[in-house]
């Protein structure tokens, strides 16, 4: 490891780095058997407010194998619908299914793609997995004097935030969103065009729209000058568990009010957006997403772009 690498976000360990301020507070990881009911596994991330779990060794419950994940159950319960919605038979049976039933063979979805770090490694992988859409990683300690926890894109993004001298040398703190995500020679990966969903759409359409996509979250869109009025995404699966599956019938709009009002203030930046204050933003909303947008005034807010959490730590990976 070079010096100058030494004395950046990437050359930190996890227990020099992000763990002293973050494990700290992290709660412990919550884990189920393989062949736990999908149904009870939700009640158990709604009593927990998390959106996501730990899956067990068939052979050995103290050993993790996995993570499944919200968006995971949502994807299983869309393939089981039939056409007939969240209340429907097929989704019912579904939500009696184990939880390894909704994990996939797909390498683009997280349950698959699960890593795990020992507290004493550095960030350089951890940012390259991170880079990569996965969201999270088990972190442990070979000597266990610590309990594992989960580290997560947010947990990173939050520590650079409160120590950007930690990552000027990888990327200029000054320069724009549009240089850096949306310009033809941007650092960040090539984007595609940003996947909307309308205010006039079902909770369950729109989420439906999410599952196939396979991200993470979608701008809703209003019906007049298709200006971003609110965000879906994950967060919004937090809660949710089979007794409250009908409010997926509710418009959109309607089911964002009533499960989490603050998605109805979209976070938005511009072009001339600088990564610092991308951060800022980022951590000050709890938001993965930060839509680009023409301009802040009504008439303006088109979305032209879209920055993710990965985006970001592709960044500090670079090309």
């Amino acid at each position: 490891m070079n010096s100058n690498n030494a004395k950046s976000l990437k050359g930190l360990t996890i227990a020099g780095g992000c763990w002293r301020e973050c494990a700290f507070h992290k709660p412990a990881i919550i884990s189920v058997p393989p062949t736990t009911p999908i149904a009870d596994a939700m009640k158990t991330m709604a009593k927990a407010n998390v959106t996501s779990l730990a899956i067990q060794s068939h052979s050995n419950p103290a050993k993790i194998v996995s993570v499944v994940t919200s968006m995971d159950f949502m994807h299983f319960l869309l393939k089981k619908e039939a056409g007939k919605g969240p209340d429907g038979e097929g989704v019912k049976a579904a939500l009696a299914d184990s939880v390894e039933q909704a994990e996939t063979l797909d390498n683009d979805t997280e349950s698959y793609r699960t890593v795990e770090f020992d507290v004493m490694d550095t960030l350089e992988p951890v940012i390259r997995s991170f880079s990569l859409r996965i969201h999270r990683a088990i972190v442990t300690d070979a000597t266990h004097r610590m309990s594992p926890f989960m580290l997560t894109q947010t947990d990173l993004i939050k520590y650079a935030a409160a120590h950007p001298d930690l990552y000027t040398s990888l990327v200029d703190p000054a320069a724009t969103v549009s240089s850096l995500f949306l310009s033809t020679d941007a650092i960040a990966p090539p984007k595609r065009p940003v996947v909307f969903v309308t205010q006039s759409m079902t909770a369950w359409e729109a989420l439906a729209v999410l599952a196939r996509e396979n991200l993470r979250a979608v701008p809703v869109l209003d019906m007049e000058g298709g200006e971003v009025v609110a965000t879906l995404g994950v967060a919004d699966l937090r809660g949710i568990t089979e007794v409250v599956m009908y409010r997926f019938k509710m418009p959109l709009l309607e089911f964002l009010s009533w499960n989490r009002a603050s998605h109805l203030v979209p976070t938005v930046g511009l072009p001339s957006t600088s990564f610092a204050d991308l951060l800022r933003l980022m951590v000050d909303s709890g938001s993965h997403e930060v839509w680009v947008v023409h301009g802040e005034d009504k008439g303006s807010r088109k979305v032209v772009g879209v920055v993710s959490h990965s985006d970001v730590v592709a960044v500090w990976r670079g090309k």
